[in-house]
């Protein structure tokens, strides 16, 4: 049985992996994932009664009797739009920090006149839990940060340019919780974490000289962080409070990467070593139970983003592939969760959530070849419906915003669909 169960977790393992290899398009870090903490605003940290109290608070673990599932699949088409395009600069011009890929040499147009990207992807997550020695114990696999962007355009003499990147984790969690009193919970994990990186650009040139330059990198890393988590109940039953840290990381992604561009000839390849921060997150929650049939909750997050740097090393050394370590400037940020959940009848509950969601990124640094990002709120609406042993989790997301940066707007929006399966027995 053991068995037959390790392969079940593999196989959906795999379907994830590769699903999610497609790419996340909405900001650099998710609001989040598992269908009910989502349609609660992501305020779930004070609550975490059920299967994905393994990614919210392990310690939510302990309230949870006997066996149990989730699989949870969201839909996330996303767009997002930078009103000056992509630049074409001389070379002389190129700008760094907003993460320029082309260049020229003279007589080209210095812009692109696409502005926008649309990207669609499907994340799913899969989890579950058991009882072991007076342990509850609990794994999942998700996709909790990424970014993605394709875009194609062309101008001019220039017959066609290309930009597409991907990078974005993917999380193995293991958790282990206990009651440390009748009212006090503790719950230990460790996230195996795994980054992957590729980018690409090409661009094909008629006149008055034609060539193609091509710029390619991709590589990816593994490493681990630890989770602690608490969760308090009130003796009176209708309050509780929740604590989760999680250490962050610094993975090592290595790969290759090579580019030419034969205005005047040169071409530049060699393995690379690059340093991917991952944030060290805190995260403290409240719920409150109005009545057996009313539940509000209320989180307050932190991410560690100032630690982020650009930190990567070539084993060859060349005028676009060279080493580089500077802080990018990023700041830290604070989210404010709230929810709320009303349960109608036996079958049916319903629910509601808000976000605030700062950006962390400078605004000098924001491009289409680099992160369209900005301070936004999310709005989220759901229901579940139980039937038995089973429940089905379904709700919508939706967030829009807009910053202007030197007179030049940047825009994104995204409204994601998200539908969950659980069974407890």
């Amino acid at each position: 049985m053991f068995k037959k169960g390790l392969i079940v977790f593999g196989v959906i393992s795999v379907f994830c992996f590769s699903v999610a290899s497609e790419g996340f398009s909405a900001a650099y870090e998710g609001p989040g994932t598992c269908v009910r903490p989502l349609t609660m605003g992501g305020a779930f940290v004070g609550l975490a009664d059920d299967w994905s109290a393994i990614i919210w608070n392990p310690a939510g673990l302990t309230q949870l009797e006997g066996k149990g599932f989730g699989f949870s699949l969201d839909y996330v088409p996303a767009e997002a739009s930078d009103g000056n395009s992509v630049a074409n600069p001389l070379i002389n011009n190129l700008n760094p920090k907003q993460g320029d890929i082309f260049f020229q040499l003279g007589g080209e147009p210095t812009s692109f006149d696409k502005t926008d990207v649309e990207s669609t992807v499907y994340l799913p997550t899969v989890a579950g839990y058991t009882q072991f020695r007076g342990f509850a114990i609990g794994g999942a696999i998700y996709v909790p940060m990424g970014y993605a962007s394709d875009w194609e355009d062309s101008k001019g003499i220039v017959q066609k340019a290309t930009y597409k990147v991907e990078s974005y984790e993917k999380i193995i969690a293991l958790t282990a919780a206990k009651k440390i009193t009748s009212n006090l919970s503790l719950g230990l994990g460790v996230n195996f974490l795994n980054w992957e990186l590729e980018k690409k650009a090409t661009k094909q040139v008629t006149a008055p000289v034609p060539y193609t330059y091509n710029f390619e990198i991709s590589g990816d890393g593994n490493d681990f962080e630890g989770v602690v988590g608490l969760l308090y109940a009130f003796p009176n039953e209708k309050c509780s409070i929740g604590f989760v840290y999680r250490s962050g990381s610094k993975i090592s992604v290595k790969g290759d990467a090579k580019t030419n561009y034969p205005l005047p000839p040169f071409s530049e390849e060699g393995d690379f070593n690059l340093k991917q921060q991952h944030p060290t997150t805190y995260a403290f929650g409240f719920a409150y139970k109005e009545n057996p049939n009313l539940i509000f909750t209320a989180d307050l997050n932190r991410t560690n983003w100032s630690k982020q740097k650009k930190e990567i090393t070539f084993s060859q050394q060349g005028l676009f592939l060279n080493d580089k370590n500077e802080s990018l400037g990023w700041k830290n940020v604070h989210k404010i969760r709230l929810g709320v959940e009303w349960t109608v009848n036996d079958a049916w509950k319903l629910r509601a959530g808000f976000f605030t969601d700062p950006s962390p990124i400078p605004a000098e640094v924001v491009s289409l070849t680099n992160m369209i990002d900005m301070d936004r709120k999310w709005y989220s609406l759901g229901a579940g419906y139980i039937k038995g042993d089973w429940q089905i989790d379904m709700g919508i997301q939706h967030n829009e915003g807009d910053r202007t940066v030197e007179g030049v707007n940047y825009e994104k929006e995204c409204t994601s669909v998200h539908i969950a399966t659980s069974r407890q027995f």
